[in-house]
């Protein structure tokens, strides 16, 4: 790091070498690097160095301000050593009080006094922030959740961890097994690797755990990193049991498609997570039966083979389907293995969902980003919304800014503009308005409401517009 330089020089000395402005130089030492980790303690530090053929005595004191959120910057530490002395063309490390310091943006300077040329000298501030680490215990990648697993082979859990800051930490991740009654039967700490920013690895138990008994079981895993500000996602758990395995069983967790609230008439792929827990690597298949609401027969497949592994989830894809037009669906999905030893666990359903009607020609205005918040009448605002294809057909429409209405909706405060004219949306396809554009100076102030419509109706209407409050201020 450069030597800082001095800002202010109070006067020369008396001396015959006082021709020079000043005989030291300082170097911020500590805060280094950049940036310092909230909750941490640290010692500021800085170094001194002396241009003079004699020895210098001198004073420091060191200041850090600080801006918390929402506060002005204030000065929250300064500390004062004193009657140090630093000898010819040599440098001293000079300490002071340690601290800690909750995240912010900070700034540390220093000031020293040359006590025998009378002499204060104030060096530039250095900038540095307080930042939060974190970490966090992802997924439990071993074992799966339901899993069973034999009785005298060895378990080995992993579990995948993150570094959620921008700092290079290093970690690790501690696991444990609890029986049914919350006793701890085992737990061992990984080796601590490193993680860059922001990176996710996966992290195995140094020793695995060998069941004797048969029973239900929790695995508890949680990231360890020290002084980590946030341990509510430290821990991940995953229910499991022990005991005889049969050789061919699979069991079907879920599928993601089609859902509750799903469009009348959309397409989607079936994707099925399917767990093998037997001992045997099976070729499984994947079925599913839908009645649409009147209880008629509207889909019914049957996909695979597909390989699952013993011991492992599979994702199992279906062929692609759309959703039966009506206000409801009952669903059925199995995962099938021929011979499967325990088909009870094969079934998901049946299940009625609700669907969600869907029009020809539907556009919609989703969601609106601006105006919002206090709006000061005479200046320029950024005005902004979403619309969004949600129909079968394409659709061609202009949409706008309907400027600012009383809160009633009867009266127009200000008039507004089209954010594009007759413009052509594709299917799923979804378009932003934006503008930057002049409020009027003689706008009433007080609470209002922004406009923001689909300018012709279309097929439903009901989703046309958003209005979003506002506040007009002088």
């Amino acid at each position: 790091m450069a030597l800082a330089r001095a800002l202010y020089v109070s006067r020369p000395g008396p001396t015959p070498t006082a021709l020079r402005t000043h005989r030291l130089a300082l170097e911020y030492d500590i805060p280094r690097p950049f940036f310092r980790v909230s909750g941490a303690e640290f010692s500021p530090r800085v170094l001194v160095t002396a241009d003079d053929p004699n020895p210098v005595r001198f004073d420091a004191r060191f200041h850090i301000d600080q801006q918390l959120p929402g506060q002005p910057r204030r000065e929250v530490y300064s500390d004062l050593v004193t009657n140090r002395t630093v000898q010819p063309g040599t440098t001293l490390a000079v300490s002071f009080r340690s601290l800690t310091l909750a995240p912010s943006d900070c700034d540390c300077w220093a000031e020293l006094w040359d006590l025998d040329w009378n002499q204060r000298l104030r060096f530039a501030a250095a900038p540095f922030y307080v930042v939060y680490v974190n970490a966090a215990c992802t997924a439990i990648l071993h074992p799966p959740a339901n899993y069973r697993h034999p009785l005298n082979v060895p378990l080995v859990p992993i579990a995948r961890v993150k570094n959620l800051t921008m700092l290079s930490q290093r970690f690790g991740c501690d696991f444990a097994v609890l029986d049914a009654t919350g006793n701890l039967v085992w737990a061992r700490r990984s080796v601590d690797k490193p993680f860059e920013a922001n990176q996710s690895l996966p992290i195995a138990a140094p020793t695995p755990w060998t069941p004797r008994s048969a029973g239900d079981f929790t695995l508890q895993a949680a990231s360890n990193l020290t002084l980590d500000s946030d341990p509510s996602d430290d821990q991940q758990s995953v229910q499991f049991s022990t005991g005889e395995v049969p050789y061919r069983d699979v069991q079907l967790l879920d599928y993601q498609f089609p859902f509750p609230g799903a469009l009348e008439g959309r397409w989607g792929q079936p994707y099925a997570r399917v767990l093998n827990r037997g001992r045997l690597d099976v070729q499984a298949r994947f079925r599913m039966r839908i009645l649409n609401h009147l209880g008629e027969l509207a889909r019914d497949f049957t996909d695979g083979p597909f390989p699952v592994y013993a011991g492992t989830t599979t994702i199992v894809p279906g062929r692609r389907i759309s959703i039966p037009d009506g206000p409801q669906i009952t669903v059925d999905a199995w995962a099938v293995l021929d011979g499967d030893e325990r088909p009870e666990n094969n079934r998901l359903g049946p299940t009625i969902m609700p669907i969600t009607r869907c029009y020809n020609f539907d556009l919609a205005c989703l969601a609106t980003s601006w105006p919002r918040g206090p709006l000061k009448r005479g200046s320029n605002h950024t005005v902004s919304a979403d619309f969004r294809n949600v129909g079968r057909q394409p659709i061609s429409r202009s949409c706008r800014f309907d400027g600012l209405w009383k809160l009633d909706k009867t009266t127009r405060l200000m008039a507004g503009f089209d954010y594009f004219g007759s413009r052509l949306f594709a299917l799923d396809e979804t378009i932003s308005g934006y503008r930057i554009y002049p409020f009027p100076p003689t706008l009433p102030l007080g609470p209002a409401l922004a406009h923001h419509t689909v300018d012709t109706p279309d097929d439903n209407p009901a989703n046309d517009d958003q209005w979003a409050a506002v506040q007009i201020v002088a």
